[in-house]
């Protein structure tokens, strides 16, 4: 699975420090929102991964190329200030993640019926 992959294509959407920080955390969660709408079965598999696993067993998120890359974008958004520079970037990598489950995988009345307005507050908080 290349999902973050997809969510860096630089063909589509540019990802890089240049957009403001609350811009970048926008598309970023939208693209993924979008990612599991797509992919349902995505959706089913890491359900049954959260169910399956053990208390010692890490899940979801593993460290790759892509996620070097998300890591990168975020040391130069505090580079140039708009993340303080004493929270770890893997911190606000989590963070927007759990944001994404909270679309993709913990659906409830406010996500769902809501959700453009719920991704621009997230990204919004995040800042």
């Amino acid at each position: 699975m290349r999902y973050f992959q997809y969510l860096f294509e630089y063909n589509s959407y540019n990802f890089s420090n240049s957009k403001p920080l609350e811009d970048f955390l926008c598309e970023l969660i939208k693209r993924a929102a979008v990612f599991y709408k797509k992919n349902p079965d995505i959706v089913r598999m890491l359900g049954w991964q959260r169910l399956e696993s053990t208390s010692t067993e890490a899940t979801g998120l593993s460290f790759s190329k892509d996620i070097e890359n998300w890591i990168s974008i975020c040391k130069e958004y505090q580079n140039k200030g708009e993340i303080n520079k004493s929270y770890k970037p893997e911190y606000l990598v989590i963070l927007t993640l759990s944001v994404v489950n909270s679309i993709a995988m913990d659906q409830n009345i406010f996500t769902r019926e809501y959700q453009e307005e719920y991704i621009k507050f997230c990204a919004h908080m995040l800042c």
